[in-house]
């Protein structure tokens, strides 16, 4: 599950673009392996599923409900163990599940604003939700702004720069490679 994550963002591609939506996917998906789906999909935001505590019993599923995997549960059915080994087990899965998710939520960059603001630049969010994109567009330039590291007029002409390519970009060719992190796009605008 971390290991396509953790390649994908170990490359000399610029990738930034992508981290907000991949990370809170990889959030999610952990979170659902031991957590109420109701909790878990009620987190529309980072900053919701941030919020949502991993160490309390509400939020999570009974431990013999624990999502291991499906190697595990072949093994499990395979093993000679009582059922309190089996409870045991998946007792011990879950715990490792949620100190897992509390290590990925305390050093998490889904907690920062830029990590969600220079998701303006996705080529999924410029073609499919123009308006978000210039919105966190607007967001990140507002950031580096603060502090201190683009000019006010440098940030109104980016921001004007970026609304006219928005308006005009079109699917160019769409090349797909792996994940949609490793996706290669090409954007054609009409400039």
């Amino acid at each position: 599950m971390l290991e396509g994550f953790l390649t994908a963002f170990q490359r000399n591609a610029s990738v930034a673009p992508y981290l907000y939506d991949d990370l809170m996917e990889v959030v999610k998906s952990l979170m659902r392996r031991c957590g109420k789906p109701e909790v878990i999909e009620e987190a529309a935001t980072a900053a919701q599923l941030m919020k949502i505590d991993p160490d309390d019993s509400m939020n999570l599923l009974s431990r013999h409900k624990v999502i291991l995997g499906v190697s595990a549960q072949a093994l499990m059915s395979k093993a000679k163990a009582t059922d309190l080994q089996i409870l045991s087990f998946q007792t011990s899965c879950q715990q490792l599940l949620v100190a897992s998710i509390k290590k990925l939520l305390d050093r998490c960059p889904l907690k920062y604003k830029a990590t969600k603001a220079i998701s303006c630049l996705n080529p999924f969010t410029v073609l499919h939700n123009r308006s978000t994109s210039e919105a966190l567009m607007n967001d990140l330039l507002l950031l580096l702004h603060q502090l201190n590291r683009i000019t006010s007029d440098v940030a109104d002409n980016a921001q004007a720069q970026f609304a006219a390519f928005c308006a005009n970009v079109t699917t160019g060719s769409l090349t797909l490679v792996g994940m949609k992190t490793c996706a290669s796009f090409t954007l054609t605008s009409s400039w």
